[in-house]
């Protein structure tokens, strides 16, 4: 290995070092941002704000007040940053030639962020109309621009006023509709919505409609969007006269559809999880292991990026594929293995469950945050940074090695 590269190693594990301390002092030393229970469970929550994962997040966000929903919306923002640098820098490793593009894709990125966020917020602020619960207009802007910046960062995390009715979220597909569709944004990533939507790209296949979309491009629509029709008909199949039963039928399927998306990418919780049965839960764990989009950066599979092999005929991409199944199912055995060595009583569905939303940094859980042990928080603790980092890494130098994106290495299509 180069020493260059071997710096450059050495600067992300810093600058991981650095990101984690921040937040984990932040936890620790401010009582008005988080009231942990104890030391782990610290650790626990720090993980899921740099991993983007939500696991325990989710049900100290009402004790946050508007300030303390403004510096989460900034640290989701800046985590969300951090890891498309890093999967950019690593795309981009071994190519000297083009790393001048670095800097123009992650501002490319950044406005990409900014678009989003004013487009899906200002969809969601419209939706609510004049819902009851928001004490003010500018309190009503920041909960629906951190939602929609929760949504497209695959954070998963949900603010919503502590007096409005769980319907408010659960009953309303239009909203589920918006959340899903900035959540499926986000993790589609530059390379996809620049081909979709770049102004150029657009008028290029207007005056000349056989452009063709990109090879990536075609994956993450059909791939992904297969993916997902197929996990929300088994959804709705299961759960019809179950979980969703009490919901219209233009919502039980928009419900079916956001929770098979969700599971691949962000986890956003607009129901509660225990009302879900054997079968669905089943199919929800089959969903978050066959992983997240492009730039989700969770962990599985990614499953539509596994076939990739198969078009190229490429036997040693099929060797790489082989390495991150092996460790993908090896890493969650091991983690459910410490488990119940650690004497947790919870049925293995449910052990299953949380292990592979902790993997695939999606962020479900069906206990309280108090309810683990110390020795679960660890297991998952680990379980989170494990996804992230090792799925990162094999997701990003497999698609620089099979050429995915070779054709946005030139200069004329990232200006």
């Amino acid at each position: 290995m180069s020493a260059r590269r071997t710096s450059r190693y050495v600067k992300f594990l810093k600058g991981f070092f650095i990101l984690y301390l921040s937040i984990f002092l932040l936890i620790w030393l401010s009582d008005a941002f988080f009231n942990p229970h104890n030391f782990h469970e610290v650790f626990f929550l720090t993980t899921s704000i740099v991993t983007l994962s939500s696991a325990g997040l989710q049900e100290f966000m009402p004790s946050l007040d508007d300030s303390g929903i403004l510096l989460m919306l900034c640290i989701h923002c800046i985590c969300w940053l951090f890891w498309v640098s890093i999967s950019v820098w690593i795309l981009y490793s071994g190519k000297s030639r083009h790393r001048y593009r670095y800097d123009s894709i992650l501002k490319k990125s950044v406005k990409m962020l900014l678009i989003s966020l004013t487009l899906s917020a200002s969809f969601v602020f419209y939706v609510w109309g004049d819902s009851q619960g928001f004490d003010s207009i500018a309190q009503k802007i920041l909960y629906a621009v951190f939602n929609a910046a929760s949504a497209f960062t695959n954070s998963g995390a949900l603010v919503v006023p502590a007096d409005t009715p769980g319907i408010w979220l659960a009953g309303n597909f239009i909203l589920q509709g918006i959340l899903l569709t900035t959540a499926v944004a986000g993790a589609s990533g530059y390379f996809v919505l620049n081909d979709l939507f770049y102004p150029g790209n657009l008028r290029a296949r207007l005056r000349d409609p056989s452009i063709d979309w990109k090879p990536y491009t075609k994956l993450a629509v059909f791939g992904a969007g297969s993916l997902i029709l197929i996990g929300s008909l088994f959804f709705l199949y299961f759960e019809y006269a179950n979980s969703l039963q009490n919901l219209k039928a233009i919502e039980k399927a928009v419900s079916s559809v956001y929770l098979s998306a969700m599971a691949r990418n962000t986890g956003m919780a607009l129901f509660d999880m225990n009302q879900i049965g054997f079968s669905g839960i089943m199919v929800l764990i089959t969903m978050m292991l066959a992983g997240g989009m492009y730039a989700s950066g969770s962990g599985g599979l990614k499953l539509e990026i596994f076939i990739i092999p198969f078009i190229k005929r490429d036997k040693e991409l099929m060797r790489q594929m082989i390495k991150v199944l092996v460790f993908i199912l090896f890493f969650n055995y091991l983690s459910l293995v410490f488990r119940i060595a650690s004497g947790d009583a919870s049925r293995l569905v449910v052990m299953l469950f949380e292990q592979v939303s902790a993997f695939t940094n999606t962020g479900w859980k069906l206990h309280a945050l108090n309810d683990y042990s110390v020795q679960t928080l660890w297991i998952l603790n680990f379980s989170m940074l494990g996804g992230r980092l090792s799925m990162l890494w094999f997701v990003s130098k497999w698609l620089a090695k099979c050429g995915l994106f070779s054709n946005h290495m030139e200069r004329r299509e990232v200006d």
